[in-house]
């Protein structure tokens, strides 16, 4: 399977909070081909319109 470079995702609108809140979920076998296990603790970090994702700690 050829790795795509890029996802689209459709914000979502939070159903937990009385005041509208975007939520974003990220799933799929997709992201354990990128190295992202259950269990691992990421960091995310705003940056330019965008997020960066990445693996800080792995699930032992």
């Amino acid at each position: 399977m050829a790795q795509q470079n890029h996802r689209k995702i459709r914000l979502c609108r939070s159903q937990r909070r009385v005041s509208e809140a975007p939520v974003l979920t990220l799933e799929g076998l997709w992201l354990q081909n990128l190295g992202f296990d259950i269990g691992d603790l990421v960091q995310i970090t705003p940056e330019n319109e965008g997020l960066t994702i990445k693996i800080i700690e792995k699930w032992k």
